[in-house]
């Protein structure tokens, strides 16, 4: 190596070398034309090739340009070669024991290899030598292999290698190998007298993959005649498949990972019992489990051997568990619902891996409270049916909950990919005085508004966008209420339950909530055509604004959420072809609809008014017009409202078109 020099015409760097110290004539040149990376000024260093490894060598090194004017010689270094060339060293921890292995491309008077070995974060220590042990010095060979059994396993060993030339200069080769022994298993497969066996091993290593490596992954040939025999398969490995004896994957936790070896039999003692067995050095926590894909039997091999009838000489398949295998529930879909008391529910599941179920407990959880089920459910049981009761406390966005006990004691919880809420039978209407939004959840109820809201005054919109006063307080039609007092109504009446779809026309829709659960603005859904999307998808498509209105605690202003019992607007602009739909579908999660923050927001509030506030803001994406996404239009005016507006007029505008 060397430090760059520079020049503008720059042609060549010139390394002078010779087996004594450089004089007038006595050297070689080695320069672009032995290598090409030698006509860049920013060449830093490179390898001399076609030296001989009897001699030792001295430099020196200079520049040229194109005019053939050149640099002053820089000073002398001088350097031995090693005796030999190593192309590659692998270690390999097997069960107690590491092999190492080495290849060499050519070597010349070279006395031997030294082995040095360090265990984990230790020194080097010389662990074997040329000097005492002839195998490590073969002038001859082309490949060593030596073997390490003063190892322990779980324990990692550095191992590096050296040379000695004829003068005793010992050459270091500068990448080490790694290795991490082990423990090895073997499955072994037997006749029923115990005089035909054959045997495959497996493991796991820091240092394999679960892809073929060599050495770890032994390949093995199918059986001929009188044999019982076992292999592992790789369905992919190879153009049809591999058979092996020795398969070692990846490194993984056993306490909370799990990784399966497939595993295929074979005999030609046909209707003789054969007797798969494990061997016994597997740390007493461990779990191996074998599937016998040929009667759908699951067996413990650590419990003791398994056994089966072999009625043909066909491949037999089973598939090898090892690890922290649990069971797994599978609770079965439903869509979300409300549930009202005296209803009944079914929930359902299924197993994997049913046998190592101790008992199942069966929950239902949202996030201020729960409800115990059932403490104990046998793995052979895959319904409950639970009537809620009549008095239920109200709970909201629920989940079916299972918690699976395993016959080792862990416990392991699944939830349900569906939600739902619970409601008493008996429901109260509560209604504060003055004006309302308001919808009806009963169904088929044939309630009046004086029944529910005491002496009070009661307003539908027409199709035509007109306040009709109305008196029937019906399922799936939105009101505004006007009262004087506070109310208090109760009824068994049944609710919707189920997802629910209104129409929509262009322009402002008043829209009933038709269930008892609150709906935050991006889980509404909507039917375009038939095709349902997302809030945040029509609101991309500026079909569907975001300037929802309620009239809440005597403001009336965009809201975000939608609570039970309330009616709101909401505004449509495109077409009627699309045959819009707004869809109620409880508890589902829709993707954020709100905007980025704005870089400045100005918020005025008026005393009195409906509305009684405008926001005024910068952000980097609006433009100076009306921009769908950021801007709120003025929303529908109310009855039983005389009050003052506040809003703020689109440029060149009527105040119809406001915002």
């Amino acid at each position: 190596t060397w430090t760059k020099g520079s020049a503008f015409d720059f042609d060549s760097y010139e390394i002078y070398y010779a087996i004594e110290p450089i004089g007038e004539s006595n050297y070689q040149i080695f320069d672009r034309n032995n290598n090409a990376f030698l006509a860049s000024p920013d060449c830093e260093r490179i390898e001399v090739t076609g030296l001989n490894n009897s001699y030792n060598y001295y430099f020196k090194i200079r520049a040229r340009d194109k005019n053939q004017n050149y640099s002053s010689l820089s000073n002398e270094v001088s350097a031995s070669l090693a005796p030999v060339t190593v192309s590659s060293l692998s270690a390999f921890g097997l069960d107690s024991t590491v092999r190492l292995y080495w290849q060499i491309s050519a070597q010349q008077n070279n006395q031997g290899f030294k082995i040095y070995r360090k265990v984990e974060n230790g020194e080097y220590v010389l662990v074997d030598s040329w000097l005492t042990n002839p195998a490590l010095s073969n002038p001859s060979a082309y490949s060593f292999e030596w073997w390490d059994n003063n190892v322990m396993n779980r324990t990692r060993y550095t191992y590096k290698i050296s040379s000695t030339n004829v003068y005793n200069v010992e050459f270091f080769y500068n990448i080490p190998a790694i290795a991490e022994p082990r423990a090895i298993h073997t499955i072994t497969i037997s006749n029923s007298s115990g005089t035909l066996t054959d045997q495959i091993s497996f493991s796991a290593n820091p240092f394999a993959t679960d892809g073929f490596d060599n050495y770890w992954d032994v390949t093995k040939s199918t059986p001929t005649s009188n044999y019982v025999w076992n292999a592992f398969w790789e369905q992919y490995w190879g153009t049809n498949g591999t058979h092996l004896s020795r398969e070692i994957k990846g490194d993984y936790d056993l306490d909370n990972e799990l990784k399966t070896w497939v595993m295929r039999t074979r005999s030609d003692q046909i209707n003789q019992t054969l007797t798969i067995s494990v061997s016994d050095n597997f740390d007493r926590a461990e779990k191996l489990y074998l599937y016998d894909g040929g009667n759908g039997t699951y067996h413990n091999l650590l419990s003791g051997p398994y056994q089966y009838l072999n009625s043909n000489s066909s491949i037999r398949t089973m598939t090898l568990f090892w690890g922290n295998m649990q069971p797994k529930v599978l609770i079965t879909s439903m869509a979300n619902k409300i549930y009202q008391g005296g209803t009944t529910i079914n929930f359902s599941w299924n197993y994997q891996y049913p046998f190592l179920v101790d008992h199942l407990e069966l929950s239902i959880i949202n996030d201020s409270g729960s409800i115990l089920l059932s403490p104990s459910i046998l793995n052979n049981q895959f319904s409950f049916t639970w009537t809620v009761p009549n008095d239920v406390t109200e709970m909201q966005d629920c989940c079916f909950v299972v918690d699976a006990v395993a016959i080792d004691g862990v416990r392991t919880r699944f939830w349900s990919d569906y939600h739902f809420s619970l409601v008493p039978q008996m429901i109260l209407s509560y209604n504060e005085p003055g004006l309302k939004m308001r919808s009806n959840p009963w169904l088929n109820s044939g309630l009046s508004f004086n029944q529910v809201f005491g002496e009070s005054q009661a307003y539908e919109l027409s199709p035509e966008g007109l306040w009709i006063p109305t008196e029937d307080y019906d399922f799936g039609k939105a009101y505004c209420v006007f009262s004087d007092e506070v109310s208090f109504y109760s009824g068994t009446f049944p609710i919707q339950s189920n997802e629910y779809s209104l129409n929509l026309v262009p322009g402002w829709n008043f829209i009933p909530n038709p269930h008892l659960c609150a709906y935050n603005l991006e889980d509404l859904s909507f039917l375009m055509r038939g095709e349902l999307f997302n809030f945040s998808e029509v609101l991309a498509q500026n079909l569907i604004s975001r300037a929802v209105y309620v009239y809440r605690n005597g403001i009336y202003e965009p809201v975000t959420r939608i609570e039970p019992w309330e009616a709101f607007f909401i505004r449509y602009d495109g077409t009627e072809d699309l045959q819009p739909i707004i869809r109620f579908y409880p508890f589902f999660n829709g993707p954020s609809i709100s905007p980025s923050e704005p870089g400045f927001k100005l918020k005025v509030v008026m005393n009195e008014g409906a509305p009684n506030s405008i926001e005024l803001g910068l952000h980097k994406n609006a433009t100076d017009d009306y921009d769908f996404k950021y801007d709120l239009l003025k929303p529908f005016p109310l009855p039983y409202l005389e009050t003052n507006s506040l809003w703020i007029n689109l440029p060149n505008a009527d105040s119809t078109d406001s915002w």
